[in-house]
């Protein structure tokens, strides 16, 4: 099998790994956002922070053990954590701006920033913790 052949493949496998592992968490996530924003009627940004924060220690651990197959450590917690804050970051600012331009539901407003926030936690992760990115 060629080497672009294998490379592929690779990042496709990774690609799914992670995906499956955001499924996983969009899930917990987005449970615990209905409960929070509809059920409780706690406030949407506030809510969607502090969801977002515990979903990033599940998928930690989840993406360092399936995906990566990294020893969970603290560097790399840290290093993850600031991947995922800086997607939470992004995620908040297009909640915003659905918040101030969309007559929606808000849960429909923080549903929708999760695909955005995904890519680009995938993207910058990928990039760090790709254990063969110098093959």
């Amino acid at each position: 099998m060629s080497r672009i052949k294998k490379a592929y493949k690779y990042i496709l496998k990774k690609i799914f790994g992670f995906s499956l592992v955001g499924v996983i968490t969009t899930l917990f996530s987005g449970v615990m956002l209905y409960v929070v924003i509809h059920v409780f009627n706690g406030p949407l940004v506030l809510s969607y922070v502090l969801i977002y924060f515990v979903a990033i220690i599940l998928s930690y651990i989840l993406n360092m053990f399936f995906v990566f197959k990294n020893n969970i450590d603290f560097k790399g917690a840290l290093i993850f954590f600031g991947i995922y804050l800086s997607g939470m970051g992004l995620g908040a600012l297009f909640l915003e701006y659905f918040k101030n331009t969309l007559n929606i539901p808000d849960i429909f407003k923080a549903y929708m920033s999760i695909p955005l926030t995904m890519t680009w936690n995938f993207i910058i992760s990928y990039l760090i913790f790709n254990p063969r990115k110098n093959e």
